[in-house]
């Protein structure tokens, strides 16, 4: 379990608390949008701060993206009542304040988001929606540093690439390569929704481990130009994952480490130093330390 930050963490039992609550709650109608027919409750003026909270958090990890015509959304459906599903104004846990919600499932627009929904809990699901605003520690100058070590190890002006351990896209944001040409693959549902939130052009999304899509994948039909584990996630890959993870690279591999530990706590397997002598040991392998972080390029 992670030390969290001034409640700002998601249990399991969250989302059966939030669905309990909806008969209890006093929707207002969206008298000003006809055409879209729904309710809503603003934040400390029909609900409380903390029961809105909730609501924030529970959407946000349990949300499944959908398109709202060309904006993404994330549409968290009723565990028990058909048609009823609620959405967010804004990804920002420091200015959302309205949560909406219809009960007729009616879509609008094409429906070719992406699906983040796992097969379990991942520990960084606690912590996704707030990942970006409270515990990722990633400077402009981080950004650069990884830009750099992309751009100038490779031939390739647009590059291609595997994000493992994407998270909310840290990669993108660095400009490695475009959301369009990106294949984010994450365990946690919460970073990945943060993602498509951020990306709505991404369209490649694995849900699940490195090592689970690595098994049913094909290097010769799947490699892409780079691949990358970027801020720190290849601390927890095992070695087998590093040693594959080039056999998916056309250019370069690129792997980044702590350089300390994480100042969140995780009971999650903490492989990094088996990790790291494993990257350092492939061939051509060269590792530098820039920042907060231990980088190791395989060309």
């Amino acid at each position: 379990m992670f030390s969290t930050v001034n409640g700002m963490a998601v249990q399991p039992g969250d989302y059966d608390r939030w669905m309990d609550m909806h008969d209890e709650i006093k929707w207002t109608f969206a008298r000003s949008m006809p055409g879209t027919p729904h309710y809503y409750m603003v934040k400390n003026k029909t609900v409380s701060a903390e029961l809105y909270d909730l609501a924030f958090g529970v959407n946000r990890v349990w949300g499944e993206p959908g398109k709202f015509y060309s904006r993404t959304q994330l549409y968290l459906p009723h565990r028990d009542k058909e048609g009823v599903r609620y959405w967010l104004m804004d990804r920002y846990p420091t200015t959302a304040e309205i949560l909406n919600m219809a009960t007729d499932g009616k879509q609008y627009g094409v429906q070719d988001a992406p699906v983040t929904a796992t097969d379990g809990w991942s520990e960084f699901d606690e912590i996704g929606a707030w990942w970006d605003f409270q515990y990722r520690e990633v400077t402009e100058s981080d950004r650069a540093t990884l830009w750099k070590l992309v751009h100038g190890n490779i031939p390739v002006p647009k590059p291609s690439m595997i994000d493992i351990g994407a998270g909310t896209g840290t990669s993108i944001e660095a400009q490695a390569a475009a959301s369009t040409s990106t294949l984010a693959i994450d365990p946690s549902r919460a970073m990945l929704n943060d993602l498509v939130l951020k990306f709505p052009q991404i369209k490649e999304v694995y849900p699940g481990t490195f090592q689970d899509w690595a098994e049913q994948a094909d290097p010769d039909r799947q490699a892409r130009d780079v691949v990358i584990a970027s801020t720190g996630s290849a601390r927890y890959l095992t070695p087998e994952e590093i040693r594959t993870a080039p056999t998916f690279a056309r250019h370069l591999t690129l792997l980044s480490f702590y350089t300390e530990t994480p100042t969140y706590r995780t009971s999650l397997p903490d492989t990094h130093e088996e990790a790291l002598d494993t990257a350092r040991s492939l061939p051509k392998a060269q590792s530098v330390t820039k920042g907060g972080w231990t980088y190791v390029a395989i060309p």
